[in-house]
């Protein structure tokens, strides 16, 4: 799996619908309905779980991933040390971190990136992104795969 932040993950796209990610990945194991009203579509073979936002039109909007075998590019996240991974992604975001502590659980976000790394027990447990935002807060859907 691929992880491209702004973009998506392998053939799974920012702006997908709910039919278009089933056509892809095929029915999910569990669909969880949040108080915010998303669609968390959970897919527990990939260890993926995708959110189809109704604010954005019913399109997927955020990703999180618990998958090991997940890459950004040539940088393997799950086994890199963390301060490496967090230099790495702060000059490839070109912007600085924030680091929110809840005990046994850290967050860190690159907000404007729409980024957010989970550590838990020290270890990096989870990976989730978002399509970004332009300044009149609309979605920048990313152009479909060729």
């Amino acid at each position: 799996m691929h992880i491209e932040f702004g973009r998506g993950l392998d053939h799974i796209l920012f702006g997908m619908t709910e039919s278009e990610i089933v056509a892809v990945l095929g029915t999910p194991n569990k669909t969880v309905i949040t108080e915010s009203g998303n669609r968390d579509l959970c897919y527990y073979g990939q260890k993926l779980i995708l959110k189809i936002e109704p604010t954005n039109g019913g399109r997927l909007g955020w990703v999180s991933i618990r998958n090991r075998q997940a890459r950004l590019a040539y940088l393997d996240p799950w086994t890199t040390e963390r301060s490496v991974l967090l230099e790495h992604l702060a000059q490839e975001l070109a912007e600085p971190y924030a680091v929110e502590d809840y005990g046994e659980l850290e967050s860190i976000s690159f907000e404007r990136s729409w980024v957010e790394l989970q550590y838990e027990l020290g270890e990096l447990a989870a990976i989730n992104f978002g399509v970004r935002y332009g300044y009149n807060d609309e979605p920048h859907w990313p152009p479909p795969a060729a």
